[in-house]
C-alpha cells in the first residue's frame, strides 16, 4: 500500500534526525538496522553547535569534554588552543538515539531506497522491499553516497578517504585534549588525529588519497606508540569525507540535500556533524515556512 507524507527524509543520521525534530508529517527511511550504527566518524562536535541547536549536553552521550586542541607540527612543536569546553567527543550511537527520541517524524529502519521518481508533483520512493512512499518534499540526508543526490540532483562530489580505528592505549591520555598532527610529507592530503574517548581509548586516524593503511601503521608505530605505549585496534571506523557542497545545487524541485549528502563537511578540518545538524534544521524550517517552493 502506498503512503503519502508531506516530507520524506532519506537517512537517519544527524542531518535527517535534526530535520525530524521539527517535521510532524514526515517519514524517515534508512537502510541500517540500528540508529547510530555503524560509526564512521571521529565524533567531534563543538559546544557552539549544541547551543545553536538548543540541545543541552548530556553525559549519557558525551565521551569527553574538550578544553584544549593541540596542533602538532612536524618538528614536534605544539600549538595549544585553550578555551573552557571547546566541544565534545560524542558517543555517536547514544547521541543519534537521543536525536531520534526527539523526532516528530515516523522512523522506519531496514528500508533501503532503491529508486526515486517525480510523478504528478509528488516524489515517489521505492524501497528494496518493494514498498512505495510519496511526498511533496524530499530531504536527502543519506550520506556521501546519497541516492537522492544521484537520482534527483545528478551531482558528483569529491571524496577524501579516511582510515580510522577506535584504539585501546596502554598509557592513560588526557581526555580533555584533542590532538591534530599536521605534516605535509606524512599526511599530504590532510592530517592525523587523536580524539579521546576514555582514559585508555581514542579515535585515531588520518585522511589521504593513497596508502592509507601503510600511513596509519607508521603513525601508530612511530608516533602513538612512542607517546602512549602499546595499542590495540578495537573497531574499524573508516569512511570518507565528501567535499564540494559549495559547488553543487542543494535544492531542486522541492528536494534538499543536507549534511554529507550535500558535501557539507567542514572545508578545513573535515568534520560533518555540526553542519549536518544545521542544514537539516534549515531544510525543515524552509518547508514549514513555505519558503522552499519559492527558491
Amino acid at each position: 500500500m502506498e503512503r503519502t507524507f508531506e516530507t520524506i527524509i532519506v537517512g537517519a543520521g544527524p542531518a535527517g534526525l535534526s530535520a525530524s525534530r521539527y517535521l510532524e508529517d514526515a517519514l524517515i527511511l534508512d537502510q541500517k538496522e540500528e540508529i547510530g550504527r555503524p560509526v564512521h566518524c571521529a565524533e567531534g562536535l563543538s559546544k557552539k553547535i549544541l547551543e545553536r541547536e538548543g540541545i543541552l549536553p548530556d553525559r549519557e552521550w558525551i565521551s569527553a569534554v574538550i578544553d584544549e586542541t593541540q596542533i602538532i607540527l612536524p618538528n614536534g612543536k605544539i600549538i595549544r588552543l585553550i578555551a573552557k569546553e571547546q566541544g565534545y567527543i560524542l558517543d555517536r550511537v547514544g547521541f543519534e538515539k537521543f536525536l531520534a527520541s526527539q523526532s516528530k517524524s515516523e522512523i522506519q529502519l531496514q528500508k533501503k531506497v532503491i529508486d526515486i521518481e517525480k510523478k504528478n508533483d509528488l516524489w515517489e520512493l521505492t524501497t528494496n522491499r518493494g514498498e512505495k512512499f510519496k511526498s511533496k518534499y524530499l530531504i536527502g540526508a543519506d550520506g556521501p553516497f546519497s541516492i537522492v543526490r544521484k537520482k534527483v540532483f545528478k551531482e558528483k562530489l569529491e571524496m577524501l578517504p579516511c582510515i580510522e580505528y577506535l584504539v585501546k592505549l596502554e598509557k592513560e591520555i588526557d581526555v580533555s585534549v584533542m590532538k591534530m598532527y599536521f605534516d605535509k610529507e606524512r599526511f599530504p592530503s590532510g592530517y592525523a588525529w587523536l580524539f579521546p574517548k576514555s582514559k585508555n581509548s581514542a579515535n585515531i586516524g588520518l585522511g589521504g588519497k593513497e596508502r592509507l593503511s601503510e600511513k596509519l601503521k607508521d603513525f601508530l608505530e612511530n608516533t602513538i606508540k612512542k607517546d602512549f605505549g602499546n595499542y590495540e585496534l578495537l573497531e574499524d571506523r573508516s569512511g570518507v569525507v565528501p567535499w564540494g557542497g559549495a559547488k553543487i545545487k542543494l535544492f531542486k524541485d522541492n528536494a534538499f540535500l543536507v549534511g554529507d549528502a550535500g558535501g557539507l563537511a567542514d572545508p578545513i578540518f573535515g568534520g560533518g556533524i555540526g553542519n549536518a545538524m544545521i542544514s537539516g534544521r534549515v531544510a525543515a524550517e524552509l518547508i514549514l515556512s513555505g519558503e522552499a517552493e519559492d527558491r
